[in-house]
């Protein structure tokens, strides 16, 4: 027999019934959150990009947004968007599809546990010198994210590894190591979206 830990539960989207009171509930979903959060630090340190929503299930459980699929030719539901946005900045369109696809599984809702958002994973400080007034519009959020991806090819002379990297950790960050910085969450990250920008361009949509 198969059985599951807590944290499998929460992470497959199941919820505690049973008897208790509504505090009883309230401190699970304390102990859920608590437990998700634990996930996503440990998953971004391994390089893996995992997500909460911007609003929990109306059930109360939290929900963690889909990894990527090796293979899959779309991103969600935007693919257009991000083609769009990838046009107007002059970039590989598949190349803004994997960030895309590696910051937030194609969840336009997404929200990180440091505070980025959307499609694109922007922060809101990043976002408002975009011009971003609404990281939850997928549109807005994927312009923004591919002209936060032009500036910083144009920063680093067009180098993509480096410019993914900067895109994860900071241009400062990458400036200062004169390319990928020896963090295990950011050498990951750029591998992954390489990887992925590869799979889309394998799938040929």
């Amino acid at each position: 027999m198969v059985t599951s830990s807590p944290l499998q539960d929460i992470l497959s989207g199941r919820s505690y019934g049973g008897a208790g009171s509504a505090g009883d509930g309230s401190a699970l979903r304390t102990i859920h959150t608590t437990l998700v959060q634990a996930a996503l630090d440990r998953a971004r340190r391994l390089g893996i990009s995992l997500s909460l929503p911007i609003r929990p299930r109306a059930d109360g459980a939290m929900a963690v947004a889909p990894s990527v699929r090796a293979g899959e030719a779309r991103v969600g539901s935007f693919d257009e968007e991000l083609r769009s946005a990838a046009a107007r900045e002059g970039l590989d369109a598949d190349l803004v599809r994997a960030v895309a696809k590696v910051e937030s599984g194609g969840n336009a809702n997404a929200v990180s546990h440091a505070g980025a958002k959307g499609l694109m994973q922007l922060m809101d400080g990043t976002a408002r010198s975009l011009g971003v007034t609404d990281s939850f519009d997928p549109g807005q959020n994927a312009a923004g994210g591919a002209k936060y991806l032009r500036q910083m090819l144009n920063r680093f002379g067009g180098d993509v590894t480096k410019a993914l990297a900067a895109y994860n950790a900071g241009p400062g960050t990458v400036e200062k190591f004169g390319g990928v910085p020896p963090y295990s969450e950011t050498q990951g990250y750029v591998r992954k979206v390489l990887q992925t920008r590869e799979q889309l361009r394998r799938a040929g949509s």
